[in-house]
């Protein structure tokens, strides 16, 4: 699930909104006036989550003939970014 919010109001409720996305694995697009200035994104700890993630870095590398390509130089950059 994914909802924008204002930073005025991330700024009040900024602790309950940690425990949420933490608990959730909700994502948070912050905006000032209206533009997206970051995301708060909950951490990928279960299996399938991922699992997606892994799934999904598979497809965006190239596919070459006859050549394997080593997944594990590109995994921790790509666990540690949520895609929606």
């Amino acid at each position: 699930m994914s909802r924008q919010m204002a930073i005025s109001e991330v700024r009040r409720v900024l602790p309950s909104l940690l425990k949420e996305v933490q608990r959730e694995g909700t994502t948070v697009e912050i905006t000032n006036r209206g533009v997206s200035v970051a995301r708060l994104v909950g951490p990928l700890t279960d299996a399938v989550g991922t699992a997606e993630a892994l799934l999904s870095l598979r497809r965006t590398l190239r596919r070459r003939r006859g050549q394997r390509v080593d997944v594990s130089t590109h995994k921790n950059e790509h666990l540690t970014r949520r895609h929606d």
